[in-house]
């Protein structure tokens, strides 16, 4: 499986490269083949909890813990677990809303975001910015995901939440169940997601919706 194959030929090839004296002589070298370790282990490592979500999520064994969670959190938290998955790109997280409370699962939420960072990691040049905006529209809460890239070829937005599928030609790692577990995990929360291109710049623009609920009075009270 090509998806497990690419990073876990970079890990066997840097490493050796590290273990090789004439290689990794110098500090720099060292440093930058233990950096890419790193990053290919944690594109391995999510493609593992992508093929984990599937069994369960096809077996009807995840099952959702949904509690009234302040978005507000979710994004503000999110950089410090991002780690170096958009270490070499610009994240930028816009709130409009402030304090903005809805009924998810706050770690299969965090999930679905991380899948549709990655996605936008994968496909955006190095160095442009990936944005995550929070927006309120006739009472569903819409969270954004823009970035930069060549953006998606129009007989393909109908396919790619479809698991194991990947735009042809695309040349990127993967197995192509990253979005199919997004809109499985989104349609639990009886929300939805789509994808288009954007209207402004070229790159893609992927869509949550997530119902919006007025949460308890004492979350109210204690903002």
């Amino acid at each position: 499986m090509v998806g497990i194959r690419t990073p876990l030929t970079a890990i066997i090839g840097s490493a050796s490269a590290v273990l090789d004296e004439k290689v990794s002589a110098n500090k720099e070298t060292r440093e930058q083949l233990a950096q890419d370790i790193v990053d290919s282990s944690l594109r391995l490592n999510q493609v593992v909890e992508n093929l984990l979500d599937m069994s369960r999520l096809n077996s009807g064994a995840l099952r959702l813990k949904k509690e009234w969670v302040d978005l507000e959190d979710v994004l503000s938290g999110l950089p410090g677990k991002l780690g170096r998955l958009v270490a070499r790109h610009k994240l930028s997280v816009v709130n409009y809303l402030g304090s903005c409370y809805a009924q998810i699962d706050e770690k299969l939420f965090e999930h679905v975001l991380l899948n549709l960072l990655s996605n936008a990691v994968r496909y955006a040049p190095e160095g442009t910015e990936i944005t995550l905006r929070l927006e309120m529209e006739n009472r569903r809460i819409l969270l954004r995901i823009l970035d930069q890239g060549p953006g998606i070829p129009q007989d393909n937005l109908k396919n790619i939440f479809e698991a194991f599928y990947r735009v042809p030609g695309s040349a990127t790692g993967g197995v192509g169940l990253g979005l199919a577990i997004v809109k499985a995990l989104i349609e639990a929360h009886g929300g939805r997601v789509y994808a288009q291109n954007r209207k402004d710049r070229s790159g893609a623009e992927f869509v949550v919706e997530l119902p919006y609920e007025s949460p308890p009075a004492d979350l109210e009270d204690g903002r």
